[in-house]
């Protein structure tokens, strides 16, 4: 019996995986609704496997997405952060000299661990083992981020962890979501449905949607949005989002600033 290449083998072992994620929730529900503490076991282990089957994603698209992340963040104090999929915490290390407080969470237990010793001497910055949407998290946050971590989620996951996260984020508080749009294209599915939801709010804009070409572990590009709740500042309005599409850049410049729209549900 012939035997896959390296790269095929983890391709199916990933593709498996994602399906299995995104199957409904009727097996995962019993524990959900129990209240099981902490990580959903069978989320956060598919997570892993997940994770492990695509293989380290390269240095040089983790440099420039978090350079990215960084940009949109901007330079000014971001108060509390919570960052959701912080693996070993290197965009977590670039994030806490922008915070006053920072919370980095994962579902896998050895990255979180490695995380944690990265920051044990850090009282600024904790680490913890969780899954969205089983885990909640205490109290509001001024920034929120998910840097390639939510599209594992399946529908119905995502639409609650979505209004989890939305629901803490203070006045003015913004919602940072960056994610390749290859595989099984669930990236762009992600920020799709998170544009949507937003612009059905009026508690809630759209500041920033842009396509980042070439990037990704196939070179499909990578997308990034950022979503505020409205209070504190006032920004521009919310872009309109193509459905089922990534934005196209114009150039140098990737904001959106044209044919922007809102939708409010009275």
């Amino acid at each position: 019996m012939n035997e896959l290449p390296p790269a095929r083998a983890r391709r199916a072992v990933r593709n498996a995986a994602d399906r299995a994620l995104r199957l409904g929730t009727v097996a995962i529900r019993p524990a959900a609704a129990a209240g099981r503490p902490g990580p959903e076991p069978l989320v956060a282990r598919l997570s892993r496997l997940r994770r492990q089957a695509g293989g380290p994603l390269p240095v040089e698209y983790l440099r420039t997405t978090h350079d990215e992340i960084l940009r949109v963040i901007g330079d000014g104090p971001t108060g509390r952060v919570l960052e959701i999929g912080c693996g070993e915490g290197l965009l977590t290390e670039r994030l806490a000299p922008v915070a006053d407080a920072v919370v980095a969470v994962d579902t896998a237990e050895g990255p979180v661990a490695r995380a944690a010793a990265r920051f044990h001497e850090n009282p600024q910055v904790r680490v913890e083992r969780r899954a969205l949407p089983f885990d909640r998290f205490d109290g509001t946050f001024d920034l929120i981020v998910c840097a390639d971590s939510l599209h594992h989620l399946n529908p119905a996951l995502f639409r609650r962890g979505l209004e989890h996260l939305l629901a803490r984020l203070r006045p003015g508080g913004r919602l940072v979501l960056l994610h390749h749009t290859g595989g099984t294209g669930r990236g762009n599915a992600v920020h799709h449905a998170a544009a949507v939801r937003v612009g059905a709010d009026a508690r809630f804009v759209h500041d920033h949607c842009q396509a980042l070409p070439g990037l990704g572990p196939d070179g499909s590009g990578v997308r990034l949005d950022v979503f505020r709740r409205a209070g504190a500042t006032v920004s521009p309005a919310p872009v309109r989002v193509p459905d089922g599409e990534v934005p196209r850049p114009r150039g140098d410049v990737t904001r959106q600033d044209e044919g922007r729209s809102r939708t409010t549900v009275a």
